[in-house]
């Protein structure tokens, strides 16, 4: 996410436009738990490094053979930020049955679509921006890689609650309430919470 701001419980940001741009590095985590003798962690890591190399983009993935969880398990996220601020970001956990290389494949491949979209956000973050969008000061404009069903479901949600958000050709467009702190009405107080001791 970039150019959005908060203050307190205030969304300060009267209109925050989200603007492509250059990505110059990917960076990432390959996590396994009681699977290095598998070599699981480099193995999605590898995979993934390659196929964006490939796609002539720098990238650096951090191995981790945990041996601290109770049981086995691997994910592998990664994530880059533009010139301008945007951050994208794709991820995969394992499953029985799904290969570390197909791990590895899936994350790339889903990056590389996103990041090739044009879109201001990845599709996960795309929908998690609707709500603070709706609480926000003015209006919020981004675009999104595709449509989900999560967008859909919380464009929907929102116009439940009088705010209006519509997603065209991939731009979303969601005119906020304003949320704010409430300011005092003169010759009422306003009692101030105590502070934790």
């Amino acid at each position: 996410m970039c150019g959005a701001t908060t203050e307190g419980v205030s969304i300060d940001s009267t209109e925050f436009t989200f603007e492509p741009a250059v990505v110059r590095e990917v960076r990432g985590i390959a996590l396994a738990s009681h699977l290095a003798e598998r070599h699981v962690s480099d193995r999605m890591a590898s995979v993934c490094e390659q196929q964006l190399t490939a796609a002539d983009l720098s990238c650096s993935i951090e191995r981790i053979d945990d041996t601290t969880a109770q049981h086995a398990g691997a994910n592998l996220a990664i994530w880059a930020e533009s010139t301008t601020g945007c951050r994208l970001g794709a991820d995969r956990a394992g499953a029985l049955g799904r290969s570390s290389e197909a791990i590895g494949t899936f994350v790339a491949k889903t990056f590389l679509q996103d990041l090739r979209s044009g879109a201001t956000v990845d599709r996960h973050v795309a929908d998690q921006l609707v709500l603070f969008a709706a609480l926000a000061h003015g209006t919020s404009h981004y675009i999104v890689p595709c449509e989900t069903e999560h967008l859909a479901t919380n464009l929907w949600l929102i116009g439940q609650f009088g705010v209006h958000g519509v997603v065209e050709r991939k731009q979303v467009v969601i005119e906020g309430l304003g949320l704010g702190r409430a300011q005092p009405t003169e010759g009422v107080s306003v009692r101030q919470p105590s502070p934790i001791a």
